[in-house]
């Protein structure tokens, strides 16, 4: 993890010349080429909509730390063939409008139920934990920042498909860190959250050679797993920034 501030130390500046970062508090903001010079620097720096150190608004783009384009990994031309093989003969389904009970207009009380999802993901996005994990994911190929960004990811999950929520448990639990010894993972990238539905961590969905063989993948392991009640298991394959919704008949 990436070194931090506490209440001692009021500001911490990291100069990253690997990725041409400067770092405020932990956190991307400036391209290390071209940094903003004496008063504009100052004035650049402000907070996000979560409350965490980034730059302001009108912080000109030449300025800003921006995402590089990063070499995606190859993936398996098996997991490949699988993949278009299923989705040919309708087994996989990647459109979320094509599942039976999914609209484009969801009806009031579920657009109010998907405000309060997201209010409870921002809650946790605000913790500093996660939000440090959120915004240095791409500079991090260690074992063990991608296993703590496998776990926010799957707690994520788990805050979203949980059935009873009261306000006690909203306060107490799901604001809590995600850390803790009351959220118990076993496996951070695969796990069965009821007889039909599972959820696939992975990374580099945003390519599509990465996304299909990671559905292959979530296909796969369902297909091998013992029988389920139902006949239609639903996949969830997701990244911090991405997600697939799968449907196996």
């Amino acid at each position: 993890m990436r070194p931090r501030n506490d209440i001692f130390i009021q500001w911490m500046y990291e100069i990253d010349t690997d990725n041409e970062i400067f770092h405020v508090n932990g956190h991307p903001l400036f391209n290390l080429q071209d940094l903003p010079l004496d008063d504009m620097f100052q004035r650049c720096i402000g907070y996000d909509s979560y409350g965490h150190r980034a730059h302001i608004e009108t912080t000109p783009v030449r300025y800003r730390y921006t995402s590089r384009k990063i070499s995606y990994p190859p993936v398996s031309e098996e997991l490949i063939q699988v993949y278009q093989s299923k989705h040919a003969s309708g087994d996989i389904v990647t459109s979320l409008h094509q599942f039976d009970e999914i609209v484009e207009n969801p009806a009031q009380c579920e657009m109010v139920r998907l405000h309060f999802y997201q209010a409870l993901v921002g809650s946790i996005l605000k913790l500093e934990d996660a939000r440090s994990i959120v915004r240095n994911f791409e500079l991090d190929a260690d074992p063990e920042p991608l296993r703590e960004m496998q776990k926010l990811t799957m707690y994520l999950v788990q805050v979203a498909v949980e059935k009873r929520m009261t306000g006690f448990e909203v306060g107490a639990r799901y604001l809590s860190p995600w850390l803790s010894e009351s959220v118990p993972i076993k496996d951070s990238s695969w796990r069965w959250l009821r007889e039909d539905l599972c959820v696939l961590w992975a990374r580099h969905l945003d390519d599509e050679a990465n996304m299909q063989a990671a559905v292959a993948d979530l296909f796969t392991r369902v297909t091998q797993a013992p029988p389920k009640a139902k006949n239609i298991v639903y996949g969830i394959v997701i990244s911090l920034f991405h997600v697939v919704i799968v449907r196996v008949d």
